[in-house]
Parts: structure tokens; C-alpha cells; sequence
């Protein structure tokens, strides 16, 4: 393990050392793979430990523990950015996965074979799909925003799948609007005054849309069918699927996501929720050990990503039973 005085940073590599008494006749040590860089941090802080078959190194710092395997050269392979995971996104096809860690851009993961960790870096996603970090130029782009102005998380705005049809709030607590090129625009109609809106997304087949919002301290979710043009139920996220199921602390929405079967609600406290998308009744709950961020579930939603703090996480989902849309 070797720093920089200087800039701080980290590297790890392997060296093959000799036996005492071939060293003792002069036979240096010699690298055995290239440095991977492993972050900041302060040497005299740090340990370094191999497992003693020598398949796996370890490293501990105050705050972070990271595992290394070595692959089939003996090169410890490249972890995961030392950051938060804020987005993530599938390729059309489902043979990749992006990633974007926090300040440090945009890496592609192979979801079938996750040990392999994050391939490579890419700047920006290589997908045609709108990056997800750009919410205020689409604010712009649909003139729900000045040039200069910045939402600061106060309108929210989803693009359904042909994104050319969206869906936005008029900040937080206003009108939630359906916009599609060449037609009347569309209002949502409630049961309840100034919601507050905490989340939104589309179904894949764009002809639905689910939002999330707050009233009263719960979580509700809103269906709307555009066909029968009905936004007017609410729908309490709870625990079960009785009437009396004990609703999840649920403090804040960091994101929902769709496929044709399922609903997946990414909450904190670290709380990953999945429906039925047919009726919104819960499947299960999972809570993780970092905060959430976002998810994404694949092309053929049989598989759902979330990423967060901690990294990534990638779940199989079961289709629903034929007929058993619960």
C-alpha cells in the first residue's frame, strides 16, 4: 500500500517476494500486478490484511472496509468508486447496466456476471435515453423554467417511455399536468388540495402513471389511466396487503420505477418497496444498510437495480403467478 504525500491518493499492488535466503543472496522483490487506485486516505490508519489462502486482500481505513479477489492473472480487479451511486440506467437490450457515481461519472457493469465489478468508464452514458441527472434542462427544455432559474427539487417531471409525452408538478404542491405534442394538456383530479408530491413515473407502456405524494405523514401512491382518464384514488403504501397492514417509516421518496408487472418505491429510511403494478398491493419490503438513491428495473423487468451509498444492488424479480396479479 503506497500514497501520495501530496495528493493523498491511495494505490494497492501486488509484489511477489522472495524466500529470506534468496533475498539474502540479492533477489529483489518484484510487482506482481498494476496499482488500482483505492481512494484517500491516511496510511497510519490503514490495514491491509490477506486471507490466508491468498484469494482475497482486504482493507480497512476508519470508515470503510474493501474486499479485493484476485482474478486468473493474480491482478486485484478495479472496486467500485470510493462514492455514493446516484443513477443508474439499462441498456435497450439489457446486456449492461450504467452507473453514475458521485463526482466521478458514468461505469458499466455487466449484470450477468456482477463479481466482475464495474467494467469501465464512459462519459456520458452511451444510452439514447435522456440522462437522469439533467432534471432542471428539462425543466427548461418544456419552459417550466428561466434560463437561469434552478427548481431546487421543487417541480417534478417524468418523460414516458417515447419521451415526448410528460408529466409535471407545478412545484411540490401544485396541479400535476399531462403534456402530449399536439394535444389539450391534461390535469390530474384529486380528492385532496395541494398534495405534496414526492415522486412520478410512467409505466412502460405509457398509457399510465403513478405518482407518490404526502398527506397527513403518509405515503400514498396515485394511480392515473389515462384511457379512463380516473386520478382521483389514493392508495396508502403499507406493510401488507390487508386494510390494516402497518404503513413503513417512511421519511422521504428518493424514487419510483415501473415495469409491465411491478412497482418499486425507493424510500429512506434505506427501504426498498415492490407492488403489484396492476392494484398497487405490496409484495415485500427490503431495508438495505445504506441510503437509497435511485432504481431501474430491466428491459424485461425481471431484473431491478437500485443503487446508493453502499453501491449496487441487483435483485431477480419472479413474475406474478398467471391470473395472480397480487
Amino acid at each position: 500500500m503506497t500514497a501520495d504525500r501530496l495528493s493523498g491518493d491511495t494505490q494497492l499492488q501486488r509484489w511477489t517476494v522472495p524466500q529470506d535466503e534468496a533475498i539474502q543472496h540479492g533477489t529483489p522483490a518484484e510487482p506482481a500486478s498494476e496499482p488500482v487506485s483505492v481512494g484517500r486516505g491516511e496510511l497510519p490508519q490503514e490495514a491491509v490484511v490477506w486471507r490466508p489462502d491468498g484469494t482475497l486482500i482486504t482493507r480497512q481505513d476508519d470508515a470503510t472496509l474493501k474486499l479485493w479477489a484476485l482474478d486468473s492473472a493474480g491482478a486485484a480487479r478495479r472496486p467500485a468508486p470510493r462514492t455514493a451511486l446516484q443513477q443508474v440506467m439499462w441498456a435497450p437490450g439489457g446486456e449492461e447496466v450504467a452507473v453514475l457515481a458521485h463526482q466521478d461519472g458514468w461505469y458499466l457493469m455487466d449484470p450477468a456476471q456482477p463479481g466482475r465489478g464495474l467494467l469501465r468508464h464512459v462519459e456520458p452514458h452511451p444510452y439514447t435515453r435522456r440522462d437522469p441527472t439533467q432534471q432542471d434542462a428539462f425543466l427548461r427544455e418544456i419552459g417550466e423554467l428561466g434560463p437561469e432559474e434552478f427548481s431546487l427539487g421543487g417541480t417534478l417531471v417524468a418523460f414516458a417511455p417515447d419521451e415526448r409525452v410528460y408529466a409535471v408538478t407545478g412545484g411540490r404542491r401544485g396541479p400535476l399536468r399531462l403534456v402530449s405534442p399536439g394535444e389539450a394538456e391534461r390535469q390530474a383530479h384529486l380528492a385532496v388540495d395541494r398534495p405534496l408530491w414526492t415522486g412520478l413515473c410512467f409505466a412502460p407502456t405509457g398509457d399510465r402513471l403513478i405518482g407518490s405524494l404526502r398527506l397527513h405523514g403518509k405515503t400514498m401512491l396515485v394511480p392515473w389511466e389515462f384511457t379512463t382518464d380516473r386520478s382521483d384514488h389514493l392508495v396508502p403504501v403499507r406493510a401488507g396487503g390487508s386494510a390494516t397492514g402497518v404503513t413503513p417509516p417512511i421519511e422521504s421518496v428518493a424514487c419510483l420505477t415501473a415495469s409491465d408487472t411491478h412497482l418499486a418505491l425507493i424510500a429512506d429510511p434505506h427501504l426498498i418497496g415492490l407492488f403489484s403494478l396492476h392494484d398497487l398491493q405490496p409484495i415485500c419490503w427490503l431495508r438495505t444498510n445504506a441510503p437509497l438513491r435511485h432504481a431501474a428495473f430491466s428491459p424485461s423487468g425481471g431484473q431491478l437495480a437500485v443503487a446508493g451509498d453502499a453501491g449496487l444492488y441487483l435483485f431477480s424479480v419472479a413474475p406474478l403467478p398467471p391470473g395472480d396479479r397480487t
